[in-house]
């Protein structure tokens, strides 16, 4: 199989939307984007996987970033794949598998994207690392909660704000009148719309999270650890997350060629929806999931591509 078409392959077993996205970038950026999410998932793939102690989960996410900064470790890819047999998804398995050729793609990029992608995914690193170190040993006979909202906004930046940024620094260097407005005020509003979309995830899960142990929304705005308490009281949260996707509306509207504003548009406006059912949604309702079918996912695709994804 073509190189290519197996990361393609890899790249929609394990997003949804990510890969429309993608789909529909301009070559100039589309291969580096990819690459860059495929590292950061694999990376996730390592600080999610039960099945090995917190400590050497730490540890792998460590050897893969040093590997990445040009580091020799034979053991890594070793390492990886004892994992990978221990993994259930086979998205998640295949991209364990692929870790040498990721690794060498990356090494293949030009001096400035490498430098601009290994201090993105440093900060990914550490955010999963933090996270690992955080709720390890969680379990619902050992809950852990997150203590106040700095935590919080530091775990959003870091996992995902930090993406929006990278983006906005690869599109404004490779594709030509990217934006209309100043490029600094361009990263902020990424990564604002970065942490938009990572607070999404967030108030989505809380209920499996709570299952497993685990809350990120802080005990500094909780006055209990029970579930419907804790949506009622996440209100605050959820405004926060609008105005995070606010911000992602301004960063849409500045943007020019009409192949970047569907990318972008596409997971702000699949965002939206997701918000707009949380804010109405009883407890119950989170219980049982909020989600966004496949078939609305790609009729915003087409109306995007239709108007543009004007603001």
């Amino acid at each position: 199989m073509d190189r290519g078409r197996e990361l393609e392959g890899i790249l929609r077993d394990v997003s949804r939307s990510f890969f429309l996205s993608l789909k529909v970038l301009p070559n100039s950026v589309r291969g580096t984007l990819g690459l860059g999410y495929l590292l950061a998932r694999l990376s996730d793939s390592v600080a999610d996987s039960s099945s090995a102690a917190p400590g050497r989960r730490v540890a792998l996410l460590r050897r893969l970033e040093e590997s990445l900064r040009g580091g020799e470790d034979r053991a890594l890819e070793g390492d990886l794949l004892s994992l990978r047999a221990k993994l259930a998804h086979p998205g998640e398995q295949r991209l364990l598998g692929a870790w040498a050729r990721l690794r060498g793609l990356h090494r293949g990029q030009e001096a400035w994207v490498r430098e601009k992608m290994e201090a993105m995914l440093s900060q990914i690193f550490r955010g999963q690392r933090l996270d690992v170190e955080r709720f390890g040993d969680a379990d619902r006979n050992h809950p852990v909660q997150l203590h106040s909202k700095v935590e919080l906004t530091e775990y959003t930046v870091l996992v995902a704000g930090c993406v929006g940024e990278f983006w906005t620094d690869l599109c404004e260097r490779c594709v030509p009148r990217y934006f209309v407005r100043g490029a600094e005020p361009m990263r902020e509003r990424g990564r604002a719309l970065g942490q938009g979309l990572q607070l999404i995830n967030i108030l989505r899960d809380l209920p499996e999270d709570l299952r497993q142990g685990r809350c990120y929304l802080p005990r500094e705005t909780s006055s209990s650890w029970e579930g419907e308490v804790l949506w009622r009281e996440a209100e605050p949260w959820r405004a926060r997350c609008r105005g995070y996707l606010n911000r992602g509306g301004e960063y849409l509207a500045a943007v020019r060629p009409w192949r970047l504003r569907l990318a972008v548009g596409l997971p702000l406006a699949l965002a939206r929806k997701t918000l707009a059912r949380l804010e109405t949604a009883e407890w119950e309702e989170v219980e049982r999931g909020i989600k966004v079918p496949r078939s609305e996912l790609r009729r915003l695709l087409f109306l995007g591509m239709l108007r543009g994804w004007r603001e």
